[in-house]
């Protein structure tokens, strides 16, 4: 449908428009306050269909620059005792495990 808006579309024409489904584009729509609402019906200009596109992009991430100095070996002593603290658990319950031999 035409008019002064542009172009109005129904969520099914976006989601065809997009190649998305229904309900992702609605879950964008109102996640991002996009689109408008009629009674059960949502419609969409020109403008919230190329933004409900934007928002369901997948953006790439920056990847975080690694600590250096004292950071790093602190991180590590701590994953290293982690390590230390989860196989001593691991062997208590396997001692625990080992003196039964009923099965659950």
């Amino acid at each position: 449908m035409t008019g002064p808006l542009g172009t109005i579309y129904s969520l099914q024409e976006a989601a065809d428009y997009l190649k998305a489904s229904k309900q992702a584009v609605a879950r964008a729509a109102r996640r991002h306050g996009l689109g408008a609402v009629f009674g059960r019906h949502i419609r969409f200009t020109e403008d919230d269909v190329k933004a409900v596109y934007e928002a369901l992009r997948i953006r790439g991430r920056e990847l975080p620059v690694p600590p250096v100095g004292r950071v790093t070996e602190s991180y590590l002593s701590l994953r290293k005792l982690a390590r230390a603290q989860r196989e001593e658990r691991v062997r208590q319950r396997a001692t625990q495990k080992g003196g039964s031999n009923e099965k659950r």
